[in-house]
């Protein structure tokens, strides 16, 4: 069960510390959609282990919302990437799903060391900390998937006017061709 709480803080001034936090994280959010557009290769959306296009059908043998990430402009980020890639493995085999309490226990640990003033909340602190890498990465992934939806909009709309309907057959277990096409003409009949 998900259970979505919103964080509420009063602002007493235009611009007091809740409130150049809370910017923050929505520029945060504007940086990982530009980082994710400067990452993206539309080319990738045709990629023939995926997507096959015979006329008016279009197989689907893989969903890949992140196909169109790619690291083709700056390939010297893909050993550092890998490493921290495992290593964000590594923290959430001992974290496990207990991510709510690191975040109570990080608050707690604030709240007693004093290294946030009396007048910032401890918990806008920690939802300031948590959610700039949280809402970065989102901001990839939006990208990333907004291009996909609209390469196959493209695709749908330039088969519809070349022939005037499409087919669309997910084939998630790979089966030939041959074979699909007999349950596609048995189902016809």
């Amino acid at each position: 069960m998900l259970i979505m709480n919103p964080i509420i803080s009063n602002s007493n001034q235009l611009f007091d510390t809740d409130f150049i936090m809370f910017s923050l994280l929505i520029l945060i959010t504007i940086i990982g959609l530009g980082v994710g557009s400067f990452f993206s290769n539309k080319e990738n959306f045709h990629n023939t282990a995926h997507l096959v296009i015979r006329g008016n059908e279009i197989e689907l043998r893989k969903i890949d919302i992140l196909g169109g990430l790619c690291l083709q402009r700056m390939p010297f980020l893909r050993s550092p990437l890998i490493k921290v890639r495992n290593a964000l493995y590594i923290v959430a085999f001992f974290i496990g799903t207990g991510g709510a309490g690191l975040a109570m226990g990080i608050a707690e640990l604030l709240k007693r060391s004093e290294v946030v003033s009396p007048e910032v909340g401890v918990h806008s602190v920690l939802f300031f900390i948590l959610g700039m890498p949280v809402l970065f990465t989102f901001g990839i992934l939006v990208y990333s998937m907004v291009t996909y939806l609209r390469e196959w909009r493209k695709l749908i709309s330039s088969i519809d006017k070349e022939y005037g309907e499409h087919k669309i057959i997910f084939n998630s277990k790979k089966k030939s061709y041959k074979k699909i096409r007999e349950i596609l003409d048995s189902n016809d009949k």
